[in-house]
């Protein structure tokens, strides 16, 4: 077996990427600090609502701008280890990629839709089922997100990466990284489960590790890693 087909070295190759280019961790960081200007500013609007329509709209408002910010940085931080892997970076250049920041927040949408989708559908299948088998109709919507998310949510991993990196509409990046899924089905699954075990993992100490110091873990290490391992796992013709 090839060394490509192991996700750990795709991981590797990643932390490589980001000590070379530690400039991948201030997109990261940059979307937290956005993340909680954003938050702070709409709270303080939010403790002035007067109407429900008035809250609907605020938080319509903030929902746009969370995803305003993640699509941008996240973009930025795409285009630019896709650089880096073919010796093309240049910071100079990095706001070219500005141009595939509504395709990129379209994408997140979609994706967010499809998964919430999924969560809404397991609990009222939950909530039907209980009736008939009781505390196991939590097994059965558990199972149910699990089947959504591996049978369909995963083939939509990297869709953001094809968008940047071939310059390719939201329609065709999805259908290439459907087709890239497929055919690496089984070493993208154990990556997501690996990101899923190391984030439950630091959620565990949550309550005994300071709140700063938790941000501090997910934005400078695990969010950076788990994006642009993506990138890593796609574009392995070059070594970093």
């Amino acid at each position: 077996m090839k060394r490509e087909d192991f996700f750990l070295y795709h991981i590797y190759r990643t932390i490589k990427l980001m000590l070379r280019n530690p400039i991948l961790i201030l997109f990261s960081f940059f979307i937290f600090i956005f993340f909680s200007l954003v938050f702070h500013f709409f709270g303080i609007m939010f403790s002035n609502v007067k109407s429900k329509i008035e809250g609907i709209l605020l938080f319509l408002m903030m929902i746009i701008c969370l995803l305003s910010v993640a699509s941008f940085f996240m973009t930025m931080m795409i285009g630019y280890a896709i650089d880096a892997i073919k010796k093309k970076n240049n910071l100079k250049k990095i706001f070219r990629y500005s141009s595939f920041f509504i395709s990129n927040m379209i994408l997140l949408i979609i994706i967010i839709f499809f998964s919430q989708s999924i969560v809404k559908l397991a609990r009222l299948i939950s909530d039907v089922s209980e009736s008939f088998i009781g505390n196991y109709s939590n097994i059965l919507g558990a199972f149910f997100v699990l089947l959504g998310f591996l049978g369909f949510i995963s083939f939509f991993s990297f869709c953001n990466v094809f968008l940047i990196g071939e310059n390719l509409s939201v329609l065709m990046a999805i259908k290439k990284s459907f087709a890239f899924v497929k055919k690496n089905y089984f070493s993208v699954i154990l990556m997501l489960f690996f990101f899923l075990l190391v984030s439950n993992f630091f959620n565990q100490f949550s309550s005994f590790i300071e709140s700063y110091l938790m941000d501090l873990i997910y934005w400078a290490v695990l969010f950076p890693i788990s994006i642009l391992t993506l990138v890593c796992f796609v574009y392995k013709e070059d070594d970093i």
